[in-house]
């Protein structure tokens, strides 16, 4: 208990935005953050220098514009891996009387050569990749590599790149539909095509970053945005804990260049040092299997379903809640409960979970949309009704109706 406790201290400590993503990579989940666009930048500079301090993870950040193609996507999500120091080569060993068969044939040199110097040549994912002219001579100076290096040129382009543990995309919602549709495709399957196939590794985010004014006023492709976990929107006036810090040296620069319109790919935290995160991937875990074995009583679970009958029946709302959007609040309140040091959900974790569950799935109907108009309302007084409202305003309205277990 001791070691639990440890971790809940560390999460005490947290800004909205490091909570925002400790809550999702326990969950397995994405969250949508979205901030006023005066401080898009700065907010996708405390996101790499979090992901990094934080939470000791790799990130890339990839801009999306109306210009922006699957294929430009697709390469710009890719990274080299984390600098690793390199092994000892052995020094090239003088012909031996017991390896002179290798000399006459070419193939087996290559074999030979490869497996003296401890190197692997069948185009691993693991293996990194050389600035030098080839794999061959890059590494060993040699030309006896090139004949299977030329065998596995497609996939020696991908031998040293990865998917990133978390990928921030700015402006995801101004991508195309087509765009759009491969992101989906990414969370669904953990999966990326380019030349090879790219899996993602088991710590994985997508995290779009959104320009708006307020929470769930911007919106992704239906089934992409119903595929987040949650929607978090970040006040500027609440600041920046990493950057108010002056800790942003290191990505200062590179934000600079965030402003093209193709997709940008910044490798900041690859300088950044991964080995003194406040939460290790061992954290995370213990916290993930709290959430397991949170208990839920049979009334509050009936106050969720209440709160997501109530959201679809709202005349504000025009296309109602999604099954999805109701497993993932159930999922918010078990992963929430650890941190308030309890095994069980309450109606105020419930309550907490709603504010950040539905605000970007929810959306305002408009007065020609109204049931009542079908029976002979007038649209001017819906409209009147309906003025103000929002995202969040609808479910501020369900959670006052909505009586909670006593």
């Amino acid at each position: 208990m001791s070691n639990d406790d440890d971790v809940i201290a560390k999460v005490h400590g947290l800004c909205d935005i490091e909570l925002a993503l400790l809550l999702s990579l326990v969950a397995r989940e994405n969250p949508i953050i979205s901030t006023p666009v005066v401080a898009q930048n700065d907010l996708i500079a405390e996101l790499q220098l979090i992901t990094a301090k934080t939470f000791g993870l790799t990130c890339v950040v990839v801009q999306c514009s109306p210009q922006t193609t699957v294929d430009s996507f697709t390469t710009s999500i890719l990274r080299s891996p984390p600098p690793q120091p390199s092994p000892k080569l052995h020094p090239a060993r003088s012909p031996s009387p017991f390896s002179a068969h290798f000399e006459y044939d070419g193939y087996l040199t290559a074999r030979y050569s490869a497996s003296a110097s401890g190197l692997t040549v069948s185009g691993s994912s693991n293996t990194p990749s050389s600035p030098g002219p080839g794999p061959a001579t890059g590494i060993t100076g040699s030309n006896n590599l090139a004949p299977i290096a030329s065998s596995s040129a497609a996939a020696g382009a991908a031998t040293g790149l990865q998917i990133p543990n978390i990928i921030i995309a700015k402006d995801l919602n101004r991508a195309p539909q087509a765009v759009q549709i491969q992101a989906l495709e990414l969370l669904r399957t953990k999966r990326i095509f380019t030349r090879t196939m790219q899996t993602a590794p088991k710590q994985f985010m997508l995290i779009p970053v959104l320009a708006a004014e307020r929470n769930g006023s911007v919106k992704l492709t239906t089934h992409l945005n119903d595929q987040f976990f949650i929607a978090h929107f970040h006040d500027p006036e609440d600041g920046f804990v990493y950057l108010g810090s002056g800790e942003d040296d290191v990505v200062y620069e590179d934000n600079e260049s965030v402003k093209s319109t193709a997709s940008v790919v910044k490798r900041s935290t690859s300088d950044l040092c991964l080995n003194e995160a406040t939460f290790s991937e061992f954290d995370i875990s213990m916290l993930s299997d709290l959430s397991m074995h949170v208990n839920t009583d049979t009334e509050v679970l009936r106050y969720q379903l209440n709160i997501a009958a109530f959201l679809r029946l709202h005349r504000a709302v025009a296309s109602g809640i999604s099954p999805t959007a109701t497993k993932h609040l159930e999922k918010l309140c078990c992963c929430l409960a650890p941190l308030h040091r309890i095994d069980f959900v309450t109606p105020a974790l419930v309550v907490l979970a709603t504010r950040k569950v539905y605000p970007h799935r929810i959306v305002v109907a408009t007065p020609h949309q109204d049931r009542s108009v079908q029976w002979g309302s007038d649209a001017k007084v819906i409209d009147g009704l309906l003025e103000g409202f929002a995202a969040d305003e609808v479910i501020e309205d369900v959670i006052k109706m909505v009586a909670a277990p006593v």
